[in-house]
């Protein structure tokens, strides 16, 4: 982030400029982070660009899977023992949860740079053999709403 009087280069956290002394206008908002997949946002203007990042994942998706949805059922439902469970259900939630985490994951990323949104955002996946990769990547930088 930078003093919109004199430029010079200020962290996230401060409150005036140590160069002009000059209070800081904190565009980025703690709890406002921005994900979109197109390559703008309507309404924001990008003031700056950190780049590319990326952050990657690998669950497996088969003792879980099975045992969790199996013992879940059989709470519930005791005839579930004998039919294995529903592991479709349990499958889709360790997706999103997936899903979910690699997002957190990717915002700290970006925040960790001076970023409140990331544009552009694409999600690559894949299960083979049990296992369930997701990658997610898209372009950090500081956005604030247009006047």
């Amino acid at each position: 982030m930078k003093c919109k009087n004199c430029g010079q280069e200020l962290s996230n956290d401060m409150k005036f400029c140590t160069n002009c002394g000059c209070p800081v206008e904190n565009t980025i908002q703690p709890t406002a982070f921005m994900l979109s997949t197109a390559n703008s946002i309507p309404t924001y203007k990008i003031t700056d660009c950190y780049g590319a990042i990326s952050v990657s994942s690998t669950t497996s998706t088969s003792v879980l899977n099975n045992s969790v949805a199996a013992l879940g059922d059989a709470i519930s439902n005791f005839s579930a023992i004998f039919k294995g469970g529903d592991t479709n259900r349990v499958q889709t939630q360790i997706y999103e949860s997936c899903y979910q985490d690699i997002n957190e994951r990717l915002i700290e990323k970006a925040q960790q740079y001076g970023c409140n949104a990331i544009i552009g955002l694409r999600y690559h996946s894949q299960t083979m053999n049990d296992y369930f990769y997701l990658t997610a990547y898209g372009t950090a930088c500081v956005v604030e709403k247009e006047k």
